[in-house]
């Protein structure tokens, strides 16, 4: 078993680790070590990392466990699509996508991640 653990409260003076609610399944074929991120897969489509508060571009980090096309949307708060991208994923891992919000008007958010038929969703603001 592993547990996997990333910084919290980075803003102050310590750093404090915490359990990530991310999952995800190591393997090396053979066995052996890993060195590097390419032998972690997430077993979940997941955000790993994005800023809640926003102002020009960003960058969206996820995880996706299929081999398959990706969409990344974000939605306003009545439901309209603002912003989207389709990709396809060449395997499972971690990608960043960088996105410039710095058309969209100041409010509330929501970036829907969508692979097959699972989706996951995180929220921002977005201020100038």
């Amino acid at each position: 078993m592993v547990t996997v653990t990333r910084s919290h409260n980075l803003s102050s003076d310590y750093v404090q680790y915490l359990p990530s609610q991310t999952t995800c399944q190591v393997g090396w074929p053979g066995g052996g070590q890993s060195t590097g991120p390419e032998c972690i897969y997430p077993t979940a489509l997941c955000i790993t990392e994005m800023s809640t508060v926003m102002k020009g571009n960003t960058i969206i980090k996820y995880g996706i466990p299929n081999q398959d096309d990706i969409t990344i949307s974000i939605y306003n708060t009545i439901g309209s699509c603002v912003w989207k991208t389709n990709q396809r994923v060449p395997s499972p891992g971690y990608y960043n996508q960088k996105i410039d919000v710095g058309e969209l008007s100041i409010g509330v958010y929501f970036v829907v991640l969508t692979q097959d038929r699972e989706k996951i969703s995180n929220k921002f603001i977005l201020v100038k």
